[in-house]
């Protein structure tokens, strides 16, 4: 192989590496993205939790109280 075509397969390996970094670049964006949205979903459904536990706890502890009367 002469060095011409060398230099012409080093080339197009070089863009086909740069291509695959720039969608791995893009990939990586959008997963962080997700990732983000995921954990602010993730806190939003653990608040609500929290919520749903405390109104059942006051729910239970007034039925007690019914009861003890």
């Amino acid at each position: 192989m002469n060095l011409e075509a060398e230099v012409k397969l080093l080339a197009d390996r070089a863009e086909e590496l740069i291509k695959t970094l720039k969608r791995l670049q893009a990939d990586n964006h959008q997963l962080r993205l997700q990732q983000d949205q995921l954990s602010a979903e993730k806190v939003e459904l653990q608040d609500r939790n929290r919520q749903a536990k405390q109104r059942i706890d006051l729910i239970v502890e007034r039925l007690r109280t019914l009861e003890s009367d």
